[in-house]
């Protein structure tokens, strides 16, 4: 990942998963971003020489509110040529100290598709949950696709 953000970048490269979001929450922050649907959010996505813009954001889902507080920039390029769902991901491995357990912080898994079939982000070692798919990718030409 690129920028001045706390984010790192994951890569499985056994599975071809990439997974961004490694940032802190900060406290209280309910409210700061706009929330979004997986639609509103899919279409906010920005592709920019292989990178994937992914813009501050808040979604509610499971009586949850999934927070990604700064933008996140994610290399595509380490991946295999292919096509990925973008899936945002409840982040288990960033250590939360937010007191409010209702805010969440958010990763961005890259799925790839191999078979006919998705790859999933729970059948990797990297403690998420799926929220959303908002997008899809053609890591090729960086073309991106609305569920």
């Amino acid at each position: 990942m690129a920028g001045n953000n706390s984010y790192s970048l994951y890569h499985f490269p056994y599975s071809s998963g990439l997974f961004g979001g490694q940032g802190v929450s900060p406290h209280h922050i309910f409210g700061l971003f706009p929330l979004l649907t997986s639609r509103d959010l899919g279409r906010l996505l920005k592709v920019r020489d292989s990178r994937l813009i992914v813009p501050p954001f808040q979604m509610e889902k499971y009586g949850q509110v999934y927070v990604n507080p700064q933008e996140m920039v994610i290399d595509f390029r380490k991946l295999a040529v292919g096509f990925y769902s973008i899936i945002v991901v409840h982040n288990f491995q960033v250590e939360d100290r937010n007191p409010n357990l209702r805010e969440c912080p958010v990763g961005i898994f890259f799925a790839r598709h191999v078979g006919g079939r998705r790859e999933e982000p729970e059948t990797h070692p990297i403690e998420c949950r799926t929220i959303e798919i908002i997008a899809d990718i053609n890591t090729k030409t960086g073309e991106l696709f609305y569920p």
